[in-house]
């Protein structure tokens, strides 16, 4: 078989995006950890390997050098020859085909790599044998499957396995993981499917759309004449496919569905009409089995789980129902209800919206536009003096913005836990504090009695972006491979967190401790969170790891230049 080169001199390892290189290092860093060298940039610009106090083991002599897999073997470019050295920097095998990408083949041994000529995809193995000719536009990982979809010429798709033997020739318009053992297939008259490994059916393509299975062994299906019901693992209808739109089954076994005029009905798991008729809306059913519903002459009453009225319609509008069985509704104007639809506050109040109710308190707005917060008793817990309100979170705090635009927090007695000197508040990390912005200072750290836990000071303040208010940060950049490698090994609450990143004045960035003391004093240009005790720095065109503590671990070797070059 012929070989094939790892890394092209254009596209060498030294040129790859940075998001590529933690892929990489999410996948190879076991393998990396087998050895006691490490790849070092000298200040010629070549690679060469030291070892764990620093000192030269391999003469910097390479354009581009890899870390040593587990078997003590590295794959290094040398002028334009791409060579694999032992330890000792003798040559064990050297290639002579340039590719100009990878990545990472989750739950095999292979790479996925690019042609740098026909930039198509294939397969290699760890000794840079072709697996899989690179004969393709594109080839996708299936995760736990051990898997990969791969797209031919003709953008037909097919399977591979994770000994890059072909499972599938490629034939289907599309081809995805459907529930860890089979795959959810397009057919070239655009109908779906799903296929197992060996490509064999096992519910006939005769669908326009399938979702997905849930615990019911149900899945919502659409036929070629777009009208949705439910089917059963062996494709079989079990709730006719009649509607224009349908819901998932709910815990109560009802499924809220959509006919062709608009209007909505309830179904059992047998495909039943539950009830007499249909609703201009239903909304979603509640744990004690009941839901507002519209009728057909636009007012709002409250069924239960046989679509029968438990409170009759009578309400122009409506709120959900608090944990305490309390429901703000609207005739002429808004009160209060218990579940049987008795007045607890009579109808007297004119808010133009309600919304985000938490602990028996309510966000209201009145008719001019300001803001505040009014419990279940129709008293005033906080006046129509506010901007705006976020919804309350788990600590029962909501982020008040004043019409000043400072920021603050109240708690639902209406009490402001931190006062409104803020320019700007982040909600509340699970570390208890919220990064608080003055803008004449810079970012501190609050915590939820509103003390000052570090001054602010800073231009920027960053925690592992793990530990979220309930998941990923918005603008935490990731992709599928980073977040998989991740996944298994890292992914958590990580409350203990006792570190930020920091940009100080020189616009540098270092590490601080949650009491704002320099751990690392601000001088790398980016830190990247690498896991909850481990960083990679860059300064100037060097990464490295950096530890928790601030020790710089062996740099790993890479730089961002070449990037920029090409």
């Amino acid at each position: 078989m012929q070989k094939w080169l790892i890394y092209s001199y254009k596209s060498s390892f030294v040129g790859i995006s940075l998001a590529a290189l933690v892929i990489f290092m999410c996948v190879y860093a076991g393998a990396a950890a087998g050895s006691s060298l490490y790849p070092k940039k000298d200040e010629n610009g070549l690679y060469g390997y030291i070892d764990k106090l620093g000192a030269w083991m391999i003469e910097p002599k390479y354009e581009a050098a890899n870390p040593f897999d587990a078997d003590g073997t590295a794959w290094v470019q040398e002028g334009f020859d791409f060579i694999r050295i032992d330890a000792k920097g003798a040559v064990i095998k050297r290639l002579s085909f340039d590719i100009s990408g990878f990545k990472p083949f989750e739950g095999s041994d292979l790479v996925i790599f690019q042609d740098l000529e026909s930039e198509l995809w294939g397969l290699l193995d760890k000794e840079g044998e072709v697996v899989l000719a690179p004969l393709y536009l594109d080839i996708l990982p299936q995760g736990a499957s051990r898997q990969a979809v791969f797209e031919d010429a003709h953008h037909r798709f097919g399977l591979v396995d994770h000994k890059g033997e072909v499972l599938i020739a490629p034939r289907f318009l599309s081809l995805e993981d459907f529930d860890g053992s089979a795959y959810l297939a397009e057919t070239e008259n655009g109908q779906e499917g799903v296929i197992d490994e060996k490509g064999t059916w096992k519910i006939e393509p005769i669908f326009i759309s399938i979702i997905g299975f849930r615990e019911n062994k149900l899945s919502i299906a659409a036929n070629i004449e777009g009208k949705f019901g439910f089917i059963d693992e062996m494709g079989n209808w079990k709730v006719e496919a009649k509607y224009t739109d349908l819901e998932e089954f709910n815990s109560q076994g009802l499924a809220l569905v959509t006919v062709e005029d608009g209007t909505m009905g309830i179904v059992d798991m047998t495909g039943a009409l539950v009830g007499n008729g249909y609703f201009s809306r239903i909304l979603e059913f509640s744990p004690k089995g009941f839901a507002w519903a519209k009728d057909l002459g636009g007012l709002w009453g409250l069924i239960d789980t046989k679509a029968d009225w438990r409170i009759l319609p009578g309400f122009t509008d409506v709120s959900p129902f608090s944990p305490e069985g309390l429901a703000w509704v609207k005739t002429h104007k808004w009160g209060v209800i218990d579940e049987t639809g008795k007045w607890i506050v009579g109808p007297s109040f004119e808010f133009s919206s309600i919304r985000a109710s938490y602990g028996g308190v309510s966000i209201v707005s009145d008719r001019e536009g300001f803001m505040g917060l009014v419990n279940y008793q129709g008293e005033m817990v906080a006046p129509f003096k506010y901007s705006g309100f976020s919804d309350f979170d788990e600590n029962g705090f909501t982020l008040v913005l004043a019409f000043s635009g400072k920021m603050g927090y109240m708690d639902t007695s209406g009490q402001m836990v931190i006062p409104f000197d803020y320019d700007y508040l982040s909600p509340f990390y699970s570390n208890g504090l919220t990064i608080a912005g003055i803008n004449e200072k810079g970012l501190g750290l609050l915590n939820k009695k509103g003390e000052v836990i570090v001054e602010p000071q800073f231009a920027n303040i960053e925690f592992f972006p793990y530990l979220d208010y309930g998941g990923w940060q918005e603008d935490f950049s990731c992709n599928a491979y980073w977040c998989y490698a991740f996944e298994d090994s890292f992914f958590g609450k990580f409350s203990d967190n006792y570190l930020a990143i920091a940009t100080g004045d020189n616009m540098k960035k270092g590490l601080i401790d949650l009491k704002g003391n320099w751990l690392v004093e601000p001088s790398y240009d980016e830190i990247f969170f690498y896991s909850p005790k481990l960083m990679m720095a860059q300064i100037n065109e060097d990464i490295l790891y950096l530890t928790d503590r601030g020790q710089a671990r062996v740099p790993i070797g890479y730089d961002m230049s070449r990037e920029k070059e090409d």
